[in-house]
């Protein structure tokens, strides 16, 4: 049982470690306003990663598949809403001073913000249901259920130590740095985190539509 905690915790920080738009969200609100904006940054993908699991090992996948497979809707509103937070990010840092940035901030926003991101790409589904494959889960029994909840707790206890790991590092970062270069930091995060959701619309319309 140990041994299956300890695997879900390495998918955990596998799926949370890449960089990516919530990556660099969170080293941005961290840098700017503090880690707790940034771990919970990274705790809104958690939830929405943990609702994934707890749907693939349910088996909801054939009911969500009709609305995933050949169709580019979710993956072009993920992208619209990743471009949102990038000019959002953007715009703050050109006409915010820092201490406006730290009162204008909101915990519930930066949770909510990466939540809604992360639920609005259905496949992640599909992605843990290989997984639970690959490790040999399957929910028959009351075995098979306490084996999925601890696996499933694993992974949410690695992408939690990652989240936090990556949110206090960028602070104790942010704190040796000067101003000027955390805005430019934040500029450039803004940029990035746009093109971002520019390249996944355009691949969903490449994927999809061509």
């Amino acid at each position: 049982m140990i041994e299956l905690f300890i695997k879900g915790c390495l998918v955990g920080l596998a799926v949370s470690v890449p960089i990516g738009p919530v990556g660099v969200l969170c080293v941005n609100r961290s840098i700017r306003s503090g880690a707790r904006y940034g771990f919970a940054t990274g705790l809104g993908a958690v939830a929405a990663d943990l609702i994934f699991a707890m749907l693939a090992a349910l088996g909801f996948v054939a009911v969500i598949r009709p609305y995933i497979d050949n169709n580019p809707w979710p993956a072009i509103f993920g992208g619209a809403f990743v471009i949102y937070l990038g000019i959002s990010t953007f715009y703050h840092s050109r006409t915010k001073t820092d201490d406006n940035e730290k009162k204008d901030d909101s915990i519930i926003k930066s949770f909510l913000s990466t939540f809604l991101l992360m639920m609005s790409n259905p496949g992640a589904v599909l992605i843990f249901l290989v997984i639970f494959t690959a490790a040999g889960i399957d929910v028959k029994d009351a075995a098979g259920i306490n084996s999925t909840l601890l696996f499933i707790g694993g992974v949410g206890t690695g992408a939690v130590f990652w989240w936090l790991f990556l949110s206090v590092s960028s602070r104790q970062l942010g704190k040796k740095i000067n101003m000027e270069l955390v805005r430019k930091i934040n500029i450039m995060a803004g940029i990035v985190v746009a093109v971002f959701g520019i390249l996944l619309i355009l691949n969903a319309i490449n994927e999809y539509l061509l």
